[in-house]
């Protein structure tokens, strides 16, 4: 089917016509927003700023048709136009590092080679955002001809892209001659992820000598994740400083493998107080017994500060050992080491906790009465609640005292009888002391057993008495024991 010139013609001019103005969809409303950042005003800059932030987002909205294209379309437009200022192209070019595509590849990558430094740098930065090969390649191509700091920078964009072509050009440019651009290249190694650039970083390691180069590489090996047991010991063992070292063993520690017991051994005996504090919490975290066993063996040599930490975590080790070493750091005399060690023997201390517990509710320091005093309360040991019992029928009166203010904290199987013998004994404070300790425990034989007491007593002594069953009896007891207290 022949079709005439003129026929040709208005197709060609027709489909021109609908590019230019599918292109051209938001051109209006665009320069508009161009126009706006001229102004001195800094109010109206920044509704121009959230208003091209607005345009953008609507036009390239998912429901929109090929609006990512049309957009492009203008922002390229924009950037093209001289009437158009500085300032406003680089809020654009900002946009295009958000939903820029292929088709403003050739125009930002002139921007990007171009004499502006400002709009230079955020080209690169558009170019760095954009998906596809054709980014890739204009920005590679421009790292072969620039200088130190613009290689830098390519550097710092190919690394974020991360990319096969990106990792390939970065490592090379590990084994370049600059010093500086290898450490950027380190870097972005670090940042971009991945089997290859962790095998590159790996590679160079223990080839090069320059002190800042080595450090490099030894961060980005830490911060890619890297798994592998040999490098995590030499990074150990070998890092530049300190905080290398210890993130190296905290990571090799985690992950177990080959010759992890031996770096945790290392770390618990090293000179920093830090790494071996990650080695104690390490070991203790382990699932394997044989670190926990580390561990515990070398609490012998542990100074306060490293003790604190172990007790902190004895959760981790069989009760036995746990008893003794929260025994150990009470013995330390370090007044915050003390009360971690009594709040541990609550809850691992056997028989063998009992007189330190109590020796400990004697001092006359407030804090660790009241962490005694709890834990106390909690031990599992049939052996407290007998001592308890003997302080309550000792012929000291402090013993006996203390033994009164404990089963606020403990209730013994002795607990009711040994108090109604106190009550009826001839010390008015004791007595006192007694019946303050008896209403949470007492039943309505109990109180029986009390109102006989005081039937024969006299004094203040009778008067508390009546008093605690007159509080208790309308509660506690029957009616018929009500009855009787109210004829006292």
């Amino acid at each position: 089917m022949k079709i005439s010139f003129k026929k040709q013609f208005l197709v060609i001019a027709i489909s021109t016509f609908s590019s230019v103005a599918l292109a051209s969809e938001y051109r209006s409303e665009l320069i508009v927003l161009a126009e706006q950042f001229k102004s001195p005003d800094l109010e109206t800059q920044y509704a121009a700023r959230r208003g091209l932030e607005m345009l953008v987002a609507k036009a390239s909205a998912p429901n929109v048709s090929r609006g990512v294209a049309k957009i492009n379309g203008d922002l390229l437009y924009g950037l093209r136009n001289s009437s158009v200022s500085r300032e406003a192209k680089k809020y654009m070019l900002r946009q295009l590092a958000l939903v820029g595509s292929n088709q403003a590849v050739s125009s930002l990558n002139r921007i990007m080679l171009g004499s502006d430094v400002l709009l230079a740098e955020n080209a690169r930065k558009a170019l760095e955002s954009i998906e596809g090969s054709r980014a890739t390649s204009v920005l590679i191509k421009a790292f072969t001809k620039a200088g130190v700091a613009g290689q830098k920078d390519l550097i710092r964009s190919l690394g974020k892209r991360g990319d096969a072509a990106s990792i390939s050009l970065i490592g090379k440019s590990l084994e370049g001659a600059d010093t500086g651009i290898a450490i950027e290249a380190a870097q972005a190694l670090g940042r971009a992820g991945g089997e290859r650039a962790q095998s590159l970083l790996i590679f160079q390691y223990g080839q090069i000598a320059d002190d800042g180069l080595v450090q490099a590489l030894e961060r980005s090996i830490l911060a890619i994740g890297s798994e592998d047991s040999v490098i995590l010991k030499t990074l150990f063992e070998n890092g530049s400083d300190v905080a290398i070292r210890r993130a190296a063993l905290r990571r090799l520690l985690k992950q177990g493998g080959s010759g992890v017991l031996e770096a945790l051994r290392s770390g618990l005996a090293d000179e920093d107080r830090d790494m071996r504090s990650i080695a104690i919490r390490a070991g203790l975290a382990s699932d394997e017994a044989a670190f926990r066993d580390a561990v515990v063996e070398g609490s012998k040599d542990m100074d306060s500060a490293e003790l604190g930490v172990l007790v902190s975590g004895l959760a981790s080790i069989d009760r036995e050992s746990a008893e003794r070493i929260a025994i150990r750091a009470f013995d330390s005399g370090d007044e915050g080491l003390m009360v971690l060690a009594l709040e541990a023997l609550g809850h691992w201390g056997s028989s063998l906790s009992v007189d330190l517990l109590i020796t400990a509710y004697g001092k006359g320091d407030k804090v660790l009465r009241i962490q005694a005093a709890s834990s106390i309360g909690r031990l599992q040991s049939e052996k407290m609640d007998q001592r308890l019992a003997d302080m309550l029928r000792s012929e000291s009166k402090d013993e006996v005292e203390s033994a009164l203010e404990l089963l606020a904290y403990r209730n013994i199987p002795q607990a009711k009888s040994l108090l109604l013998g106190l009550v009826a004994g001839d010390d008015e404070a004791l007595v006192k002391s007694a019946l303050r300790a008896l209403p949470p425990i007492a039943t309505q034989n109990d109180l029986e057993h009390l109102l006989k007491i005081a039937e024969g007593a006299e004094g203040d002594s009778r008067r508390l008495m009546v008093s605690l069953l007159k509080k208790l009896a309308p509660t506690v007891g029957s009616d018929s024991l009500q009855t009787k207290v109210k004829q006292l």
